[in-house]
């Protein structure tokens, strides 16, 4: 009678559920909502630093004057590796690179960062000069090593660049470490925004992660197998996550400018222009007198001169490759992950540049924080609404990221809504019925990114845990409204901590359970995103002609009589 029951309970409690989250998935999704956690979802916390363990630290400074030079239009400029470009383990230096080789991975190196920090800044509410447009400037200008950018005035270069904000950074820690036990990564670095009208620095701040594994062993057989296992924290990819938390927690203290400190009018003027060539001619004589607001200041050099000039616009290694996961890595993360890429023949000549990254749409998760497939705890509509546009704008975010980092130009998503917004659009199915001609003219791009949320669970199992997260991603050419590629993935992120003897097995359920936290999240979506842009292939850039200034000129959609808002 009890087994019946039961069974007849949970028959009867499925066949409430699925329908009810089939109903939610088939609902329309509404936009533009306050998203839940934003400036804080992918931060580290006390116990995130405790439990890693990472013994690093992030520290920023903000300038009194900030609000009154907020960044509008950003050019993130080539960062500096303090080290020599060599393997460093335990400190020591490895032989095998020399002369040529070690200019060219000092060049690597930082420009890994450098692309990181511009990803994550596009997906602000900034709007990012494309780093392939930034160096192409500054080769013009003969702006070719540390030594020569530092001897330059901010004003000077804001001017050659149309930016009012500079970014510089500094790679100061960049070396694995294995010690048996413990072995990962560690990574520092330092980044400083200056006003390009004021020369003032504006925001500061230094980040250290440190990717470690480590293993605690009692016995020589133990200690034997650790050692072994540790080895796999030596990884690419471990590296690349290690990068990714370093650029990730300076740019998510960057404040958010005030409103008042531009107008919405003056935001869209500078935000879609798109300039492929700089706003001062290199020629001798091209600078006007009156070129600036206020007098130059002398520009301080920051270079070591114990370290040798570091020279810029040189091959950089595994561009395309660098935190792509391979088979060894599916095994050792146990991440079954697949990923299914279609790619359509116009791409061959359709190869889009500029890029708006339209709101995604939540078909997962209803609203609803999924354990095991089921809802952890009850949300109401409002509730579910929100979280719905939360989980879909994370892995939108995600996205802008990792394809500002290819060299595309990527539209401020804020700037993207806004503009929506002023077109009437409420809910995904406005987004959905509207033609992407339309759309992208709107915008003033080439194509548009579109997004489904395909996944997003917690799975906890006792001694195993997970984050699972699906998405499918379509560009649609703003030309002729087709599909250019489309490429869906799965990405999920574990752990499993084996036991044998009851203690174990409870000390190791209560470690499997605190994997569960909001940074492993973020680093599945951010895994997941970077695979996905990882097999979008490199856009043509715009050809750089120092001789002539030429400005892609946009329709505003407010401004244009014939594309009234739609009412409702």
């Amino acid at each position: 009678m009890q087994i019946s029951f039961l069974v007849s309970f949970f028959l009867g409690l499925f066949l409430f559920v699925v329908p009810c989250l089939a109903a939610e998935e088939t609902e329309d999704q509404r936009l533009f909502l306050q998203e839940e956690g934003a400036d804080f979802h992918g931060r580290k916390r006390w116990y995130d630093y405790a439990m890693d363990p990472d013994p690093g630290s992030c520290l920023v400074q903000i300038s009194p004057n900030y609000a009154e030079s907020a960044p509008c239009r950003i050019a993130v400029l080539p960062f500096i590796d303090e080290g020599t470009g060599s393997y460093v383990l335990n400190e020591i230096r490895w032989p095998g690179r020399r002369g040529e080789a070690l200019d060219i991975w000092r060049w690597t190196h930082s420009q890994r960062l450098r692309r990181m920090v511009h990803g994550y800044l596009a997906a602000r509410e900034f709007d990012l000069i494309p780093v392939a447009l930034v160096d192409a400037t500054l080769a013009a200008h003969k702006i070719s090593s540390d030594r020569l950018l530092d001897d330059t005035e901010p004003q000077l270069l804001g001017r050659f660049l149309d930016a009012d904000t500079l970014v510089y950074g500094k790679l100061s820690t960049y070396r694995s470490y294995y010690m048996l036990l413990a072995a990962g990564w560690r990574v520092t670095l330092s980044i400083r925004m200056v006003s390009a009208i004021s020369g003032c620095e504006i925001f500061s701040g230094t980040a250290t992660r440190n990717i470690i594994g480590l293993r605690i062993a009692t016995n020589p057989i133990d200690l034997a197998l650790a050692s072994i296992a540790n080895l796999v924290h030596l990884r690419d990819v471990t590296l690349r996550r290690g990068e990714d938390e370093a650029c990730r927690e300076l740019v998510v203290r960057v404040p958010h400018p005030p409103r008042s400190a531009r107008s919405a009018t003056d935001i869209v003027q500078k935000a879609l222009p798109v300039i492929t060539s700089p706003a001062l001619s290199p020629q001798k004589g091209a600078l006007p007198a009156v070129a600036f607001r206020v007098p130059l200041r002398p520009w301080n050099s920051s270079s070591l001169s114990n370290l040798p000039p570091e020279r810029f616009f040189l091959p950089e290694q595994q561009e395309s490759t660098h935190g792509k996961k391979n088979p060894l890595d599916y095994l050792i993360d146990l991440d079954p992950s697949r990923f299914q890429t279609v790619a359509s023949p116009d791409l061959a000549t359709d190869r889009p540049f500029q890029l708006a990254v339209l709101p995604f749409v939540d078909r997962a998760t209803g609203g609803n924080f999924l354990l095991n497939g089921v809802p952890a705890k009850p949300r109401s509509r409002a509730e579910q609404d929100r979280w719905k546009w939360t989980t879909a704008n994370r892995l939108r975010r995600g996205m802008a990221t990792y394809l500002g980092q290819r060299d595309f130009w990527v539209q401020s998503p804020a700037l993207t809504d806004m503009i929506l917004q002023q077109m009437g659009w409420h809910t995904a199915g406005d987004m959905l019925r509207e033609k992407v001609e339309r759309v992208a003219d709107w915008l003033g791009v080439d194509a548009l990114v579109y997004g489904e949320v395909q996944d997003s669970v917690a799975i906890y199992a006792l001694l195993y845990s997970a984050w699972r997260v699906g998405l499918r991603v379509r560009i649609a050419s703003g030309r002729t409204g087709r599909t250019l590629i489309e490429v869906t993935g799965q990405r999920q992120d574990s752990t499993l901590l084996p036991a044998i003897f009851p203690i174990d097995i409870a000390i190791s359920s209560v470690l499997a359970a605190g994997f569960l936290r909001d940074i492993t999240l973020k680093r599945a979506e951010d895994e997941l995103c970077r695979e996905i842009a990882l097999r979008i292939p490199v856009p043509n850039v715009p050809p750089f002609s120092p001789s002539t200034e030429r400005t892609q000129k946009v329709s505003l959609p407010f401004s244009e009589p014939t594309l009234s808002p739609r009412t409702h």
